[in-house]
């Protein structure tokens, strides 16, 4: 994906929602990147079921739609309108990168750290809080995807 495209896109969707700032750009972007190899996958084909350039997973998906909404529903439909959807399903995530965009940083709301500011420390926050320890993803791969796929 051209990345001026795709940052233009990630500010878009996510600068209405609350905390927007560059570093919550740039962490989204670095996701992407690591995730995705910058919006190349869209899909899990290893057996895994992460859908969309975030490659967000099922069980993600719906703890943010079952817990993240009750107390934001002007934010819910916010996103809706931004996204072009009538209610969330999981399986739009494959195809609509606005959704995919827009519940990864809701999901990087949901925790109290503070964001870093720095691509080490990018790393750090997705391992720690997006790919967790139990996956497969590194702190190295994410740096390095990261200057991969987003120009400096």
């Amino acid at each position: 994906m051209y990345y001026t495209q795709l940052k233009e896109l990630v500010d878009a969707m996510i600068s209405p929602l609350p905390n927007y700032s560059i570093h919550a750009s740039n962490l989204i972007l670095g996701t992407i990147a690591q995730e995705s190899s910058f919006g190349y996958f869209i899909k899990q084909y290893n057996g895994g079921g992460a859908l969309g350039i975030t490659q967000m997973e099922r069980s993600t998906f719906t703890g943010i739609c079952n817990h993240f909404w009750s107390n934001k529903p002007a934010l819910m439909t916010e996103i809706q309108d931004r996204t072009g959807i009538d209610y969330f399903k999981f399986e739009y995530l494959e195809f609509n990168m606005a959704l995919a965009i827009s519940m990864t940083r809701l999901h990087y709301l949901r925790i109290p750290a503070e964001l870093p500011n720095t691509i080490g420390g990018y790393a750090f926050y997705w391992k720690r809080y997006y790919n967790t320890y139990k996956g497969k993803g590194t702190i190295e791969q994410f740096i390095n995807n990261y200057h991969k796929y987003i120009p400096q």
